[in-house]
């Protein structure tokens, strides 16, 4: 994993001394199977500034980790995740675009990293994935959604553009011209939609939580052997080798992104908006 650019670094500390809520948790299990879970249900999940910094140690630790998988899910009863937390954001002066670009380098260089774990990654949905949590199970190899989940990239309804490296990931995953409908269109896609799309890889069955489906999802006789979990790490490095977002175009996205951020149309939107997370 790449070392931070030194303002990155700084940003990272600032949102670590952040009196915002919320947090995440990383669980190493034992059986080889990782939970990382975002924590802050008051909220639905979204992510605050320390939340930013903590996933981002949660992807250095992951990276160093010999296990086989990780499963990314949202606290109950809070979702998924609803993106950035706009009011956290707003309280902690990340309303410029200075301070919007910093945050998209530090959230999408921790995603395009975890997409680049040598694991085999899962996003558990359960309830919304909004915005920017919308981005976040772009950047899993595998999406599992319940029964009654929905994934809806709510962007250009507020103003802004993706900034978490989620405009590339959701082409590579739907396509250019279906890219484009759901990030201006922004419909609020269902599971199975979502399996139509190739945006959603199993659907939980009707009130099972998608983080019992992903890790359903994750059994498989092959990783019974001694072998398997060497060779599974060797097979992602070796998909993650030949699908990595390209440089330019993720420092292009972050440019658009902090064009827009707390531009006019931005703060109008927030504005009139509940108040949640982007």
């Amino acid at each position: 994993m790449a070392l931070l650019a030194p303002r990155v670094a700084a940003f990272k500390a600032a949102c670590r001394l952040s009196r915002a809520g919320g947090r995440v948790t990383l669980d190493l299990g034992a059986d080889g199977v990782a939970t990382l879970t975002l924590r802050n249900a008051a909220r639905r999940n979204a992510v605050s500034p320390p939340m930013m910094a903590d996933l981002h140690e949660a992807v250095c630790t992951l990276r160093a980790w010999d296990g086989a998988a990780v499963v990314v899910a949202g606290e109950a009863p809070g979702g998924f995740c609803a993106g950035a937390d706009l009011r956290a954001a707003a309280a902690g002066g990340l309303g410029a675009p200075e301070a919007g670009a910093l945050m998209a380098e530090l959230v999408s260089s921790t995603l395009d990293a975890f997409r680049d774990l040598p694991l085999l990654t899962v996003a558990a949905v359960d309830g919304h994935a909004v915005g920017g949590g919308a981005e976040l199970a772009t950047a899993a190899d595998w999406r599992c959604v319940a029964a009654d989940a929905s994934i809806r990239f709510v962007h250009a309804h507020m103003g802004v553009s993706p900034g978490w490296g989620g405009a590339a990931r959701l082409a590579a995953l739907v396509g250019r011209a279906e890219a484009l409908r759901l990030l201006l269109h922004a419909p609020d896609v269902g599971p199975d939609a979502a399996r139509a799309l190739g945006l959603a890889d199993a659907v939980a069955r009707a009130g099972e939580p998608a983080a019992a489906a992903a890790r359903r999802l994750l059994v498989d006789p092959a990783l019974a052997t001694a072998a398997a979990p060497a060779a599974l790490r060797a097979c992602k490095a070796a998909v993650a080798a030949s699908t990595g977002v390209d440089d330019v175009a993720a420092a292009k996205e972050t440019a658009a992104f902090a064009a827009v951020w707390g531009a006019a149309a931005n703060r109008a939107a927030v504005a009139a908006g509940p108040g949640g997370a982007r």
